[in-house]
């Protein structure tokens, strides 16, 4: 029983949503849980599927492998903005939505040649969502519930990367990790006899946690790369507001992020094309907070691959230019309905341009794909995500000109 009504609870909030009027959010799938995980990584990274923990980076600082900042030898600047368009469905309904997300930012500085410290702005889970659908009841008037859902977990981290050795980068981090999930529901009545109404729930998450990163070059055309992000301990502060303040509450409790790693390969086909590829997984993590997904809550798991036709400097436009290919598979923590588990499926592409006069790139991508399923999960996505990600560098010490491998 427990189980049929968790379908009835998912498939009928995905109904609700494509009946909304109007709807503004990023996948809704994100909207649960935590919200959908955002892997970190510039335009490169994700027109080559999050492939990219074996490939080194001299250019950007918003790298997949952090240990590949060892090789900056200038202050360098990196950012990615995303806008998402999507046509969600169910079996009877269909709805075009459209969102962005927040940008991740990171600023790179050499300390000595060889040693770099960087900081910033990184999301890890996102989730944003408005929409309404009238609703009606016996002796109860024509009403609209109005939903506003905005969730985004984040790190700020300080970290250090070192070159070791000419073919080994290692990295290690501090890392703060905050955010919040909101959600407020308003009935608003057309009658003014019936008096509106509102709530709203606020989450604060706060914690810390570390990270370690390696970087290998076994070969001049064979890299491998692995990274380890440490569980968090999250503290959640929760408050809850009614219309009416008899009813308020709050409460504190913790919640624990299971450890990440993810490692993978790059290889050089010839001196321009690569393959690449990565494996990520985190274990399924606790749902304190969310009693309506006990059980509900799997292991999550990323499989990348890549081909890219590096940038080189002689011949025409379109054949100095990189080409960026590739494909991914993200299996969800969310499971929805219990047992059925969420995925994402994406073939991405993208390229990249050099900055005038100065060191950097302006890098594009494009993801298409389907998030979830209508057999499986009640509805589906089918999603186009463009993004855009720029990297800025300044001489620091006088130092050479650096060159994306």
């Amino acid at each position: 029983m427990r189980y049929k009504n968790a379908k009835i609870f998912y498939i009928g909030f995905a109904l609700g949503l494509l009946w909304a009027i109007p709807v503004l959010c990023q996948s809704t799938f994100g909207i649960y849980y935590l919200g959908e995980h955002v892997f970190m990584g510039n335009s490169r990274d994700r027109a080559l599927a999050y492939s990219t923990i074996a490939v080194p980076d001299s250019l950007s600082v918003l790298t997949q492998n952090p240990a590949s900042r060892a090789d900056l030898s200038r202050v360098t600047f990196s950012l990615i903005q995303v806008f998402e368009m999507s046509r969600a469905r169910t079996e009877d309904e269909v709805a075009d939505l459209a969102g962005y997300r927040l940008p991740q930012v990171l600023v790179a500085a050499p300390l000595k040649e060889g040693i770099v410290f960087s900081i910033g702005y990184i999301t890890n889970f996102m989730g944003r969502a408005d929409f309404s659908y009238p609703k009606t009841g016996e002796d109860i008037p024509l009403y609209y519930e109005v939903y506003r859902h905005r969730g985004s977990l984040f790190t700020i981290p300080l970290s250090l990367s070192v070159k070791v050795r000419d073919w080994l980068n290692i990295s290690a981090a501090y890392e703060l990790e905050r955010g919040s999930i909101k959600n407020k529901v308003r009935i608003e009545f057309y009658d003014q006899e019936y008096a509106d109404t509102e709530t709203s729930r606020d989450r604060s998450y706060s914690g810390s946690s570390w990270s370690a990163a390696v970087m290998i070059r076994v070969h001049p055309r064979i890299y491998i790369g692995g990274q380890w992000d440490h569980e968090v301990d999250y503290n959640v502060n929760e408050s809850i507001t009614y219309s009416r303040s008899d009813f308020d509450s709050t409460s504190v409790w913790n919640m624990n992020l299971p450890s990440a790693f993810g490692a993978g390969l790059a290889v050089g086909i010839t001196d321009r094309w690569w393959l690449s590829s990565q494996y990520w997984m985190r274990k399924a993590p606790d749902t304190r907070g969310f009693p309506q997904l006990t059980g509900g809550i799997g292991d999550e798991t990323m499989i990348g691959v890549g081909l890219e036709r590096r940038r080189v400097r002689e011949g025409g436009f379109f054949g100095r230019i990189p080409i960026r290919l590739g494909f991914y598979q993200n299996q969800w923590h969310l499971e929805a309905p219990r047992g059925e588990i969420v995925v994402s499926r994406f073939f991405t592409a993208g390229t990249s341009f050099g900055l005038p006069n100065r060191p950097g790139s302006i890098d594009l991508s494009m993801e298409l794909g389907q998030i979830g399923s209508v057999d499986s999960n009640g509805s589906n996505e089918r999603m186009v995500r463009i993004g855009f990600g720029l990297s800025m560098s300044e001489v620091w010490s006088g130092r050479g000109e650096d060159s994306r491998r």
